[in-house]
């Protein structure tokens, strides 16, 4: 875990570079606190980060460094990891 908390600057700096190659209009938020749902306030979440366009939110960052990366490019990621590892259950 501390290994992810320690590459977060480098994931959000990374992310950020992508996010303006692919959309320049779109900018990245601070970090930020508990968001809480307009129409359900008792859903929330904790997002590292906003992506803003226009003004307005788009999506939500939520960034994963997993230590089974480390020293692996990360655009190989899906021949890294197992196939367990690739599915949301």
């Amino acid at each position: 875990m501390l290994y992810g908390i320690d590459k977060e600057h480098e994931a959000r700096s990374a992310y950020n570079e992508w996010l303006k190659m692919e959309d320049p209009s779109a900018e990245l938020s601070e970090d930020v606190g508990l968001c809480v749902h307009p129409q359900f306030p008792q859903l929330g979440c904790s997002p590292h980060g906003l992506v803003l366009n226009e003004g307005k939110v788009t999506n939500l960052l939520e960034m994963k460094c997993p230590f089974t990366l480390k020293d692996k490019d990360v655009s190989s990621f899906d021949t890294v990891l197992e196939k367990s590892q690739l599915t949301c259950k």
